[in-house]
């Protein structure tokens, strides 16, 4: 796992794809946002690369069932229509006792132009249900059952956040040079963005005036961005990479909600030299704006 990983994006994958998919995550993490619920909450970039198509056709059907009426089925299928030609789709089915039903369905392309060079395609929709603080906080402050004031209180009229991404990308694969450039343009549509506000109680009901915090679904934003990475080992045990994100989030109105806009670097570069030694001992030496 990354060692600047905070906030698990490489361990909980399966968020934003597929595990089964994934060869490679890089994440390049931003400023923390110390206003935010969340913990770890951060403007940053997370890059997964994805693994090369099996030679056969292959399906892989997962499911699970939990507390709370949770349900989910997890399908993936991968067929290669020519040697050039692979087509890779999945779906996510989920129902729980609080949201209902979701469907998040993925379709991949990938056309393999010439030896060491393909170009995939491919659009996706998921989903994200909110977090218990979301929908259930209740923080207050009391002294010998004396209420002094609330901040957080969620009256519970949040719903899932959807996401439709769209990507075109380019893998290059130079074995002789021991190195790959992996770019990728995408533009990501989120509605319902989950979004906080305050609202004041009656008064009375504590010592000092109460305005918590609830949340609710607010504008819906759109995110475009170019982003590549580098990779060459220079020698077996030793590799150096080098990787930029070029990233643009626009709403309707920007001048009401410039945190929004601004909730990702506009431009986030990283540099990093990796020696592998002996008794599992690496060292790595890294920068990054």
């Amino acid at each position: 796992l990354p060692l600047n990983d905070t906030g698990n994006y490489a361990l909980y994958s399966n968020q934003q794809v597929d595990p089964e998919l994934i060869e490679q995550v890089n994440v390049n993490l931003g400023t923390t946002d110390v206003d935010s619920p969340t913990a770890a909450a951060t403007g940053s970039t997370v890059n997964y690369r994805t693994r090369k198509p099996y030679e056969k056709m292959g399906v892989n059907v997962i499911g699970s069932v939990g507390e709370f009426d949770f349900k989910r089925l997890f399908a993936n299928a991968e067929w290669r229509l020519t040697p050039s030609w692979v087509i890779n789709a999945g779906v996510m089915g989920e129902q729980n006792s609080s949201f209902g039903f979701s469907l998040a369905p993925r379709l991949m392309f990938n056309w393999h132009v010439a030896s060491g060079h393909t170009l995939r395609a491919g659009v996706s929709r998921s989903f994200r249900p909110p977090s218990v603080f979301e929908t259930s906080s209740n923080v207050r402050y009391n002294y010998n059952n004396l209420l002094l004031q609330v901040t957080s209180l969620s009256r519970g009229n949040v719903q899932p956040e959807s996401m439709l991404a769209r990507e075109l990308g380019y893998l290059a694969t130079m074995p002789h040079w021991g190195a790959t450039l992996d770019v990728r343009l995408f533009h990501e549509q989120l509605s319902g963005m989950v979004q906080r506000q305050q609202y004041a109680l009656p008064v009375g009901i504590s010592v000092l005036p109460s305005y918590p915090a609830d949340f609710y679904n607010g504008r819906d934003i759109s995110i475009r961005g170019l982003e590549y990475q580098f990779n060459w080992k220079p020698w077996p045990s030793a590799q150096l990479g080098f990787n930029q994100a070029y990233t643009r989030i626009s709403l309707a109105q920007p001048e009401v909600e410039p945190e929004t806009v601004y909730a990702a670097p506009v431009l986030a570069s990283k540099l990093f030299f990796t020696q592998e030694f002996a008794a599992d001992m690496a060292l790595t030496v890294m920068h990054q704006q």
